[in-house]
């Protein structure tokens, strides 16, 4: 069986901690834990199999912290084969009768993603790539991705393994007491993000005992709509005559732990400080209550997110700012032609402050590089508000290369709905939902028609402000009005485009008239200039007669285009 179908129909029960064994096992402090794959291979096998012995149905390999910043690439070859053997012998070895998986395991690299540090998001992806491409090279049968901090580095991890294998991926991160990741992610922006670049299971270890972690799992359980993953540590750790231990025991570890996969959670394990003892209790605890996999409801939100926080589409309304757009705009296209980002930062900034939700991004001119310029102003923005952005371009390749670089799940605005454009976005989006629908590719009749209702609404807004000048929250819809009128202008300058065409093609048809007209008048004096036979008159008569009627033909024309 392979993992993702049993995934689908069972609780998981993944292993335990793996750095604090090493430690009692005799590594020593500084001494990477990877290279004991090679030098110490019986004791990580040891170990693995007693996690499989006490009921894990996935182990993870000792390959947390192995990737090119900290080995050769020959070395990391050497490591990362023998970790999935050792893992492999270890379930080879054990009496245990479950299910029994082998995962890469992928932890942070330890460095922080630009703007809030120095390293690039596409360096991180090719750090994390090379480690996955060997997992894939050896055999492995999923991915973990676990202690992860930051959720753009979670996104190039992901993004990493999505590129480069179709093996299942869990993705966890370890979330502090404030409910949050270091950089600022909610449990609601991960869900939106990992959920919508396909991740097989999602969830929260580390940092934490089940219990204060609980709060952070049940937001998990509640917009979810993957398998959630919870990997706690064994609690808090002390240091008792210079042995640090830890303040849950095994026993209040699996009840508390369990009482979550009641609540929803479908994969469950141990982090720091958790030992096969502990996932022995789990899986007995588990057992004697009867559970099983609860089901998982789809949940159908339409949701975008930052890098800190979501927003769902919903009863109330989401505000979407859209200065950030050349569309009847001088200022803001000389700063475009002049690659003035101070000036576009401030409108982001400036928007954030009058309240909106969403901030619209378009920079397409026609006179500027789009997808490069696209990329600059969406990660220069992340660096100044923490709004999710609506990345507003018609050009795909421009769109997908920005929503790549983006750090959250955006918002997408003026591609059309073809299929071929809704795969836009890579591995990291397999299926793009558009919250709005544009006005390109309707019939004219209909593009009037939906214009015109635009304008009904703004006028009716501007009628009510009016009246109340003093209402709540009118500022904000004065903003919304604002934005609303320049999106019905970028309608009217399509509009306007229509109808230069048609304007064009008058022109031309009373350029046809103007030639018929001469015509007309030759063949009269022609006609005058007569002295001959009846025949020659009866042939000027029919040539004039022809004439009229093509005229009248291409006047008929002109009246139905007109």
């Amino acid at each position: 069986m392979n993992f993702r179908t049993f995934l689908k129909d069972n609780l998981t029960i993944l292993d335990g901690g793996m750095g604090t064994l090493l430690q009692k096992a005799g590594l020593a402090p500084g001494e990477l834990p990877e290279r004991w794959n090679l030098t110490h291979a019986e004791e990580v096998t040891a170990i693995h199999r007693a996690y499989f012995d006490a009921g894990s149905n996935v182990v993870n390999t000792n390959t947390f912290g192995a990737n090119t910043l900290k080995f050769s690439t020959d070395e990391l070859d050497d490591i990362v084969r023998a970790a999935v053997e050792n893992a492999r012998a270890a379930a080879a070895q054990s009496g245990g009768t479950q299910e029994k998986f082998v995962a890469l395991d992928i932890g942070p690299t330890g460095k922080l993603l630009k703007p809030l540090g120095d390293f690039d998001f596409e360096d991180a992806v090719s750090v994390f790539a090379e480690t996955v491409k060997l997992g894939v090279k050896y055999g492995v049968d999923l991915i973990t991705i676990e202690t992860m901090n930051d959720s753009y580095e979670t996104k190039a991890a992901l993004w990493a393994a999505k590129e480069n294998s179709d093996l299942p991926v869990l993705v966890s991160c370890a979330f502090g007491e404030d409910g949050k990741l270091m950089t600022g992610a909610s449990p609601a922006a991960m869900v939106a993000l990992l959920e919508g670049m396909g991740a097989d299971a999602i969830g929260v270890n580390c940092s934490l005992g089940p219990k204060a972690l609980a709060p952070v799992v049940r937001e998990y359980l509640r917009l979810s709509s993957v398998p959630v993953l919870l990997k706690p540590n064994a609690g808090l750790p002390t240091v008792v005559e210079g042995e640090t231990v830890y303040n849950v025991a095994p026993a209040e570890f699996a009840r508390e732990v369990a009482a979550l996969v009641h609540d929803g959670v479908r994969v469950a394990g141990g982090c720091c400080g958790t030992t096969p003892d502990y996932i022995a209790a789990l899986t007995a605890e588990i057992k004697a209550q009867g559970l099983i996999a609860a089901p998982i409801t789809p949940k159908h939100d339409t949701v975008v997110s930052s890098y800190t926080h979501a927003v769902t589409f919903g009863d109330d309304p989401a505000l979407i700012g859209e200065r950030i757009n050349p569309t009847g705009k001088k200022r803001f296209k000389e700063a475009l032609r002049e690659n003035d980002l101070d000036y576009i930062l401030g409108e982001g900034v400036s928007q954030e402050e009058k309240g909106v939700h969403i901030l619209d991004v378009n920079v397409g001119l026609p006179e500027i590089n789009e997808s490069e310029m696209l990329t600059k102003v969406v990660c220069e923005l992340q660096a100044v508000t923490d709004l999710p952005l609506q990345i507003d371009s018609a050009d795909p390749v421009a769109m997908e290369n920005a929503l790549r670089r983006y750090n959250g799940k955006a918002m997408i605005n003026s591609v059309c709905g073809k299929a071929e454009l809704m795969i836009i976005g890579g591995p990291s989006y397999p299926e793009c939902d558009q919250a709005t629908v544009r006005l390109r590719d309707m019939p004219y009749e209909a593009m009037l028609e939906k214009t015109a209702a635009w304008w009904q609404t703004i006028f009716a807004g501007v009628a009510v402000l009016e009246q109340v000048p003093a209402m709540p929250q009118g500022e904000k819809l004065l903003q919304a009005i604002e934005d609303a009128v320049s999106s019905a202008t970028r309608e009217r300058d399509a509009l306007d485009q229509r109808q230069q065409a048609d304007r064009q093609r008058l022109a031309a048809q009373q350029a046809k008239i103007q030639v018929y007209t001469q015509q007309l008048e030759e063949i009269r004096l022609q006609l005058s200039q007569l002295e001959g036979s009846q025949s020659e008159a009866s042939e000027a008569t029919a040539a004039i007669t022809e004439s009229m009627t093509a005229l009248k033909t291409e006047e008929a024309a002109l009246d139905a285009e007109a």
